[in-house]
C-alpha cells in the first residue's frame, strides 16, 4: 500500500443551508480533542476574498495540468450546462479541480483530511445546475474523484422535510440561488430529491469500492444537540480506526 492510499478524506454533502459547515466545525473539534491530527482547509485571509479566489484558480490550473485525465471530466461538466449556464458550470469545474488539488497538497503532511464541501458536493452542484444524474447518469462519483487513491468517509446531511418547510418560510432572500434552494417549495423539493439521488449514486460506488464509506446524518434543528454531534463523531472515529487497523 502506498503512502497516498493511507490518506482518509472526510467530507460533507447536501443541500445548501442543511448545516454542513456547522457539523464540519463540530466534527473537527471532536476529532481534534480525541487526538487525531487533521488536515483542514484554510483560507488565504492575508489577501482577502480576491486572493482566495485567485488561489483557487491557480490550484485548479495546476491540477488540470498535472492530471490530463481531469480534462475530459472538466469539459463534460461545462458542456452539459449549455451556453446559458456555462458560467456556473465553469465555476463548479474550478471548485472541483481546486478540491482535488488541495487534497493532494494536504496529503503531503496529514493522513486524515477534513472538508465541509468536497468532491461529493461538487457532484451535487454539477447535477443541480445541469442535467446530471437525471439524464443517463452523465456524471458519477468516479468521474469527479478521478485518480485520487484515498479512502473517503462521505457524510450525507439529510434535511427533515418539516423542518425545511419551516425554514423556507423564514428565509425569503438569498444572494445566490445555490446558497438557498429551499427558498421556495419547488426548489426545495428538487434539492431534496437531488440529495437522495446523489446519495444513491455514492452508495452504489461504495458497494463497488471498499475505500468509500457513506454515512447519513439528519438535520434536527438549527443547532444540533450535543448528543447527536457526539454520535456523529463516534461513527466517524470508528471508521477511521477501521482504516488505521487495515493499514
Amino acid at each position: 500500500m502506498t503512502l497516498n492510499e493511507q490518506v482518509t478524506v472526510i467530507e460533507f454533502f447536501g443541500m445548501p443551508g442543511a448545516g454542513k459547515t456547522y457539523m464540519y466545525g463540530r466534527l473537527v473539534d471532536y476529532l481534534s480533542n480525541r487526538g487525531w491530527k487533521l488536515g483542514v482547509e484554510t483560507g488565504q485571509a492575508r489577501f482577502g476574498r480576491a486572493g482566495r479566489a485567485l488561489g483557487k484558480v491557480l490550484l485548479a490550473i495546476k491540477e488540470l495540468l498535472r492530471c490530463g485525465g481531469a480534462a475530459p471530466t472538466a469539459w463534460r461538466i461545462i458542456r452539459q450546462h449549455g451556453l446559458v449556464s456555462m458560467g456556473r458550470g465553469l465555476r463548479v469545474t474550478i471548485n472541483l479541480l481546486q478540491v482535488r488539488g488541495s487534497l493532494r497538497r494536504q496529503s503531503q503532511t496529514a493522513r486524515v483530511l477534513c472538508r465541509d464541501q468536497g468532491i461529493a458536493q461538487a457532484l451535487w452542484s454539477a447535477c443541480w445546475i445541469g442535467s446530471g444524474i437525471g439524464q443517463g447518469k452523465q456524471l458519477g462519483w468516479d468521474d469527479l474523484r478521478g485518480d485520487l487513491p484515498y479512502h473517503f468517509v462521505i457524510l450525507c446531511v439529510d434535511v427533515d422535510p418539516e423542518l425545511a418547510a419551516l425554514r423556507t418560510k423564514q428565509r425569503r432572500k438569498t444572494a445566490n440561488p445555490l446558497d438557498g434552494p429551499a427558498q421556495n417549495k419547488k426548489c426545495f423539493i428538487r434539492a431534496l430529491d437531488l440529495t437522495g439521488q446523489v446519495r444513491s449514486t455514492i452508495a452504489d460506488a461504495a458497494i463497488a469500492d471498499s475505500r468509500i464509506r457513506l454515512l447519513t446524518v439528519r438535520t434536527t434543528g438549527p443547532a444540533l444537540a450535543d448528543d447527536v454531534l457526539s454520535e456523529l463523531g463516534h461513527r466517524v472515529e470508528c471508521v477511521l480506526l477501521e482504516h488505521a487497523t487495515a493499514r
